[in-house]
């Protein structure tokens, strides 16, 4: 695997050692991202009840998640979870090619937090807006066991 066909401008070699002698490992270990490559990160958070957390990461999967899948310029999506005793944070954390891409999922006010009919069953509010970032660096995420 070459790096560079995935958009990176730099990376840290990574070898391994046997018996003294130097095997190149064949994955991108750090990368910064070029500029060609611009990716946006989108960061969603809510708070439910905790008996209910599960519920509603599935009602997320197959709402937030499969809308993201299919609106172009997506790249991937997380759903991460916090219990905190009775409560449970929720968050969704998506990769986008660009704003335009964004705007395809989120509408003109891409900046506002997109809910759907059966949020208001599990939520303790809602939040109004979202937070972007420009992802400027990426490392592998093993994601195997998901």
């Amino acid at each position: 695997m070459d790096c560079r066909n995935y958009g990176v401008d730099e990376l840290a070699a990574i070898e391994w050692r046997f018996n003294g002698r130097a095997i190149p490992h064949s994955f991108c270990a750090f990368a910064k991202i070029s500029a060609e490559n611009t990716m946006i990160a989108r960061f969603w958070h809510g708070r439910v009840p905790t008996e209910k957390a599960d519920r509603y990461v599935d009602y997320v999967t197959t709402t937030g998640l499969a809308d993201y899948q299919h609106t172009k310029g997506n790249r991937g999506a997380y759903i991460l979870r916090r219990a905190e005793g009775e409560i449970t944070h929720i968050m969704t954390f998506s990769f986008w090619d660009s704003i335009d891409a964004i705007k395809g999922f989120a509408g003109e006010e891409y900046e506002r937090a997109r809910y759907y009919s059966e949020d208001k069953e599990f939520l303790l509010e809602f939040e109004p807006l979202v937070t972007h970032y420009e992802v400027v660096a990426a490392s592998n995420v093993d994601t195997s066991s998901l």
